[in-house]
C-alpha cells in the first residue's frame, strides 16, 4: 500500500529533509529499513496531503508492518514500527480511546528498545503535551 519513493537527504538521524510516502498496494508493509527511516514529520506530511481514507490506511500499513517486524524478531525496527504507530495514532488520527491506544503502542516500543526518544514520547502523552519544543513536539531525540 504505501512505500517509500523518491528518497531524499540521509537515512536515519539527522536527516534534513522529508521522505515521501506514497501508495503501493502490491507491497502492503515497510520493511525494516524503511521503518526504521520514517520519522514522525514524514507521518505529518502524509496526513497532511493525503485524503481520509489514505490516512486511515497508513495505520493499517504500519499494523501490518508491526506485525511482520514482531514475526521476524526485529525488535529495534518493531520498536520503531510501534513508537510511530504511538505518534500516528496520538497526534494525527485521535480515534476514540486514542490515550490507550496510543499508550499501548509507546509501551511496546520500549519494550523491545527502551531509548530516552520513546521515554520522552510516553512521558509527553501522559502529561498532556509538557515536555514541548516550539514545535509541538517533546525534548529529546525526536529526528527518526
Amino acid at each position: 500500500m504505501y512505500r517509500l519513493r523518491g528518497w531524499r537527504g540521509q537515512i536515519g538521524e539527522g536527516r534534513d529533509v522529508a521522505m515521501k510516502l506514497t501508495v503501493d498496494f502490491d507491497h502492503p508493509y515497510f520493511e525494516e529499513k524503511e521503518i526504521l527511516s520514517i520519522m514522525p514529520r514524514d507521518l505529518d506530511d502524509y496526513y497532511a496531503e493525503a485524503g481520509e481514507i489514505d490516512q486511515l490506511n497508513l495505520y493499517f500499513v504500519l499494523e501490518a508492518s508491526l506485525y511482520r517486524l514482531q514475526k521476524r524478531k526485529r525488535s529495534v525496527a518493531a520498536a520503531h514500527c510501534a513508537f510511530l504507530l504511538a505518534y500516528y495514532v496520538f497526534v494525527a488520527l485521535t480515534p476514540p480511546a486514542v490515550e490507550e491506544l496510543a499508550n499501548a503502542y509507546i509501551d511496546k516500543a520500549l519494550a523491545w528498545n527502551e531509548t530516552q526518544e520513546y521515554q520522552a514520547w510516553k512521558t509527553w502523552m501522559e502529561q498532556g503535551q509538557p515536555l514541548c519544543s516550539s514545535k509541538g513536539e517533546p525534548t529529546g531525540d525526536t529526528t527518526r
